[in-house]
């Protein structure tokens, strides 16, 4: 991964070279699910994406956050329990997704990567909040399950995330089919259990507004918490300027 050491996050081959440290990260945290802790074949996946979210530390981050290998290697040590090195690694990407958005007019593509970085480090509360938010913001009110039936919905109630791989949201109906007549690129039946799904919206709520445990709350009210929930305000990630690149453009790299 130093072929292109000199290479800076803006151009061609830095925005390539990201895309293809985040598929490597994503690659060695399922071969280490698969294989089972402790497995010397898990243990040699581990060490691989230690060194990776090591090399990668110099190009820290495009505004995509969600797939940067800190954050594969903070689902490796959330998932084995270990939340306080995890949190080591989910602070940074989500204080430099805090900072971009700054206000009360976030875009959708700043919502879906903090949704996303949420949804890995496990932060279901949050994540379902946002979804809801979503929902409401909706232009169209559709949403389309990335399982092979591809229907509509008007709201994503019931629909699950895989934070494992973020290849986007599938109904209640496939996800009951998952792992049997579903053949996805990467998505492994093993991931079921780490789905997150959202549930029905218990009340209404207006535009922009977010729902936290049954009580609306204004967006920026719920963004200091978050901040407050995650010790933002005192961690400083490792460069603030986001890349020219967003989340948008790790997806077409993701569904090649």
């Amino acid at each position: 991964m130093d072929t292109y050491s000199s290479s800076s996050e803006g151009t061609l081959i830095g925005v390539i070279r990201q895309l293809a440290s985040s598929h490597l990260a994503q690659a060695f945290l399922c071969n280490t699910l698969e294989a089972g802790a402790g497995t010397p074949e898990a243990e040699e996946s581990v060490t691989k994406l230690e060194r990776l979210v090591h090399q990668s530390e110099s190009y820290y981050p495009l505004r995509s956050c969600a797939f940067v290998p800190a954050v594969y290697l903070g689902m490796y040590h959330r998932l084995r329990g270990q939340e306080e090195q995890a949190r080591a690694f989910f602070q940074p990407a989500l204080q430099q997704i805090v900072q971009t958005i700054g206000d009360n007019n976030p875009s959708n593509e700043e919502l879906s990567d903090l949704k996303y970085t949420l949804a890995r480090a496990g932060d279901i509360k949050n994540v379902i909040a946002l979804a809801h938010r979503s929902d409401e913001d909706s232009s169209d009110g559709k949403y389309i399950c990335c399982g092979p039936c591809k229907r509509k919905a008007l709201i994503r109630d019931g629909f699950s995330i895989c934070p494992i791989c973020i290849e986007g949201e599938l109904c209640p109906d496939c996800v009951k089919l998952f792992g049997s007549a579903i053949q996805r690129k990467r998505c492994h039946s093993q991931h079921v259990k780490y789905f997150i799904s959202i549930p029905p919206l218990s009340k209404e709520i207006n535009t922009g507004g977010m729902l936290v445990d049954g009580v609306e709350i204004d967006f920026e009210t719920w963004l200091n918490q978050l901040k407050n929930e995650w010790v933002l305000n005192a961690h400083n990630p490792p460069g603030s300027t986001a890349g020219q690149f967003g989340i948008s453009n790790f997806f077409l790299g993701f569904v090649a």
